[in-house]
């Protein structure tokens, strides 16, 4: 039996009914995607936050280390 065929034995309204059933299923497989998808932008996002956080340099970091070891050497022969 067709499709065409088996939709005229089944009355309108669940027709309708299936109808509005499918339409449903068809949303929630879309919300489904959307909210995995934007689950992922999220967790690239957070990743790229992570990596774009400035982090001192080692060099800056000796470089601050040795000042203040000469600016105490400073003070104690002041």
């Amino acid at each position: 039996m067709s499709d065409d065929n088996f939709k005229s034995f089944l009355n309108p309204s669940l027709m309708n009914e299936i109808s509005r059933i499918q339409k449903q299923n068809e949303l929630l497989t879309n919300l489904g995607l959307k909210s995995t998808t934007i689950s992922a932008m999220y967790q690239k996002m957070e990743k790229l936050r992570q990596s774009s956080i400035i982090q001192e340099p080692k060099w800056l970091t000796t470089a601050k280390s040795l000042a203040e070891q000469s600016n105490s050497i400073i003070k104690a022969i002041e």
